[in-house]
């Protein structure tokens, strides 16, 4: 599966944001809709697993 450039900029800006110790959530928006990511979200994932976790959210799961 290739990433694209503009979920490459949003995956770079997430792990950015998570780093920060202030970091509390951070709203994704996309064509689909918008999805909540808190730092436990974005820590510790490969870039497939974040979208998946993006993916879920926008679908409405936990």
């Amino acid at each position: 599966m290739g990433i694209g450039p503009a979920t490459a900029a949003l995956l770079a800006d997430l792990r950015e944001w998570a780093a920060d110790p202030g970091a509390w959530c951070y709203p994704v928006k996309t064509t689909r809709g918008r999805a909540v990511l808190f730092p436990e979200d974005v820590a510790g994932r490969t870039d497939e697993q974040l979208i998946a976790v993006i993916c879920d959210r926008l679908n409405g799961n936990k």
